[in-house]
């Protein structure tokens, strides 16, 4: 089993089911932090997490954050609670990760960012998709320009979901799809080309008004002419990929597979390196121990959330 206390970087996580859950298993599998403490607003997670892997119990997030020996924190939690908590966290000197999206609007990631940036602390976004090695190589191989000059890049990211939680809330999640899904393509996006030019954007049911179609579907220009498309939905089947398409050649991210095709030929690559949901834990580590600094910030996370701002509904686009 996999130790939680190897490290020696006291953390605290908050929110240990669903994703928080795989958080906390790739944050122990760096064996670099020491989970000191947990609290979830579900007790039974909070208890069963707790006696697993030996540690503190915590029923109130502002007991945990005035533990002295916690030096972090690690908050998966729904996208409304991450404002409030970050705060806390950051006016209690702790440096925080904070799951994607930072916040459903960018005027509060850079509020946020301004703090942590007052008080010397680190802001961590988790953005794990750039990271993953496959990501990596593609933009090893943009930079070489064995490919001539990209020209287009298309990020898909859609998921059916059966039923009604916070995701499809508009009260917590207002930007739908996109600021659940499509945040994964635009920061990879923004990660392989910088900030984009011009930035246009429509969107189905988003915030979500009721049952039917739900999709966004953003349209970006970046340095150079290269075009970026993200599309995502939650009523569409499940599909995650990215093709990047240049004047030589085209790099296709599917299935966890990443192919290259020159002309008729197709070669599938193999790029090795820490999965990304690992390697975002050690980069969390460095900066705290001041080594490095975040690759996604406040303000990257801000970015991001620009180009989700500037979807308009379908049925009002401009003629």
């Amino acid at each position: 089993m996999l130790d939680p206390h190897a490290g020696t970087l006291g953390v605290g996580l908050v929110g240990v089911g669903g994703w928080g859950s795989t958080n906390a298993l790739n944050l122990m599998r760096t064996e670099r932090f020491d989970i000191l403490g947990v609290h979830d607003t579900n007790p039974d997670l909070t208890a069963k997490f707790s006696k697993r892997y030996k540690t503190r119990r915590f029923d109130r997030y502002d007991d945990l954050l005035q533990d002295a020996n916690f030096r972090a924190v690690v908050l998966t939690v729904p996208n409304a609670f991450h404002v409030d908590l970050a705060r806390g966290a950051l006016e209690a000197g702790k440096h925080v990760f904070v799951e994607k999206p930072l916040a459903s609007g960018p005027e509060d990631c850079r509020r946020l960012g301004n703090l942590a940036a007052s008080k010397n602390l680190t802001l961590f976004v988790g953005h794990q998709v750039r990271r993953e090695p496959a990501l990596r190589e593609i933009k090893r191989r943009i930079e070489t320009g064995e490919l001539g000059h990209p020209i287009l890049a298309s990020g898909w990211n859609t998921q059916r979901r059966i039923g009604d939680d916070w995701r499809t809330d508009p009260r917590s999640c207002p930007g739908g799809s996109m600021e659940q899904l499509g945040v994964h393509w635009i920061d990879v996006l923004l990660y392989l080309f910088g900030p984009p030019r011009i930035q246009s954007g429509w969107s189905l049911n988003i915030p979500r008004a009721g049952s039917g179609p739900e999709w966004g579907h953003l349209d970006l220009e970046f340095e150079g002419g290269v075009r970026g498309t993200v599309d995502s939905s939650y009523t569409a089947p499940d599909s995650f990929g990215l093709s990047v398409q240049c004047e030589k050649g085209t790099l296709q991210y599917e299935g966890g597979s990443l192919v290259l095709g020159m002309g008729e030929k197709k070669t599938p690559l193999h790029p090795e390196g820490l999965p990304g949901g690992i390697a975002q834990f050690h980069e969390f580590a460095d900066c705290i121990e001041g080594k490095a600094i975040p690759e996604t910030d406040a303000e990257t996370a801000a970015l991001v959330m620009d180009c989700v701002a500037r979807m308009v509904p379908y049925d009002k686009r401009s003629s």
